[in-house]
């Protein structure tokens, strides 16, 4: 049977002992104590994007002013434009496939075991972002900007040539890491600069003339250098200071 977020995972010594590596990366992540995000505006005639970059991994502060800044922008009239792709949706070999990626999974609870891990390393509360936070607030204009967990699987294996499953993989249980993840340079370009397209085609073509994202904060410049593809006169209206918009 295939092990999915909704399985309750006992956290074994195993799990604790590749989350000691995966959290020893994570580490070296900047600023993990911001409180904020860094919302920037944009705007190109009429058109306004408001841009709240995210992290997978924050203080709690971080998450409450980032649902902060979707309310007051939603309450202005913008409709939030959001990332998420359901990994879990997958069957057991993609899902497996996927961790390969990274030795985890990429999805929150997975994230939220690190965010303890590196946290507690780090005597400070850090928690993995809750995507429904940033829903349904003020109104349900909220809209998944993002790709299919299906199309996601079929980029990263085109990029890596596919993705062979060890031993190792289908015996380690979802809920816990791999060793030796697969070089993030043969997929960084499929999860990041792909999707920066999509998101970009999906701004482009909306009816909507003002648009609140959270999308992760890497997402950022290369979606902005796809909208000046499309529409040259994409700006940025605001410094980006963290947590503020005019």
């Amino acid at each position: 049977m295939s092990e999915t977020h909704g399985t309750a995972h006992r956290w074994s010594a195993a799990l604790h002992r590749g989350l000691a590596k995966v959290s020893a990366r994570v580490l070296h992540t900047p600023d993990l104590q911001v409180r904020a995000p860094v919302v920037t505006d944009y705007g190109c005639g009429n058109r306004r994007v408001r841009f709240v970059a995210m992290r997978h991994i924050a203080p709690p502060a971080f998450y409450a002013a980032a649902a902060d800044a979707v309310r007051r922008a939603k309450e202005d009239g913008y409709v939030h434009f959001y990332e998420w792709v359901d990994l879990y949706a997958l069957d057991e070999t993609g899902q497996r496939k996927v961790r390969r990626l990274t030795s985890i999974m990429p999805m929150p609870d997975a994230y939220g075991a690190v965010a303890r891990e590196v946290g507690a390393k780090l005597d400070i509360e850090l928690v993995a972002q809750d995507n429904a936070a940033l829903l349904g607030l003020v109104n349900d204009l909220d809209v998944c900007a993002d790709i299919t967990p299906e199309e996601f699987l079929r980029r990263v294996e085109a990029a890596t040539g596919g993705i062979e499953l060890r031993d190792e993989d289908l015996e380690t249980p979802l809920s816990e890491p791999v060793s030796d993840p697969i070089p993030q340079k043969l997929w960084i370009g499929a999860v990041i600069d792909g999707r920066n397209v999509d998101l970009a085609q999906a701004v482009h073509a909306s009816e909507h003339e003002r648009i609140v994202i959270t999308f992760g904060a890497a997402h950022e410049p290369g979606w902005l250098a796809e909208m000046r593809l499309r529409e040259p006169g994409w700006e940025p209206l605001s410094a980006g200071a963290p947590g503020a918009a005019p």
